[in-house]
């Protein structure tokens, strides 16, 4: 990737730290304790498992959270999380243009086979996001104050995101 690719990587992690101090607050004015995590040591990885880790993470679950924090937004009834949903809706929508730029790049430096299992390990992600969506719904608290889906539209999100990353995927493989 290029310097502006790490660049803005860069800017994700400090998106990512800023939304954890933004979510903790939210979480403590609800009076829930909130321990934050510290970021895992960088390590050095081999090209495919990395683009494997960013084809999950980065494509399917970073790209599904933009969604998700989008639909927060848009329904949250408590203006603070309706704030914060926004913010990271905007986050993370860059964060997942970020990770289907570095798909592609990845995917072009992996031979036939890497890229087959790059894809079955995306593949999976996208089946886990079925399995959230078939735990059945929030608590209605959450639905109304932090705008969570319900479970007919959480189905639908989970349904319609997977065909868009197959569509997706198959056009940057």
């Amino acid at each position: 990737p290029t310097m502006a690719a790490f660049e803005e990587a860069l800017r994700g992690a400090a998106d990512e730290a800023r939304h954890a101090e933004r979510a903790g607050r939210e979480a403590r004015r609800f009076g829930a304790a909130w321990i934050a995590l510290g970021s895992p040591a960088p390590r050095v990885r081999d090209l495919e498992t990395f683009a494997t880790e960013n084809a999950r993470e980065g494509c399917v679950r970073e790209t599904f959270a933009a969604l998700l924090a989008t639909v927060q937004a848009r329904r949250a009834s408590d203006t603070g999380l309706r704030a914060l949903f926004t913010e990271v809706a905007r986050d993370e929508t860059r964060h997942g243009a970020l990770a289907w730029q570095v798909h592609r790049w990845a995917l072009a430096r992996l031979d036939p086979s890497a890229r087959a299992r790059v894809r079955s390990a995306q593949l999976e992600a996208l089946a886990e996001l079925d399995a959230l969506a078939a735990g059945g719904p929030a608590h209605p608290d959450v639905c109304d104050l932090a705008g969570a889906p319900d479970a007919p539209l959480l189905a639908a999100c989970v349904a319609h995101f997977g065909v868009l990353v197959r569509d997706r995927d198959r056009v940057a493989s």
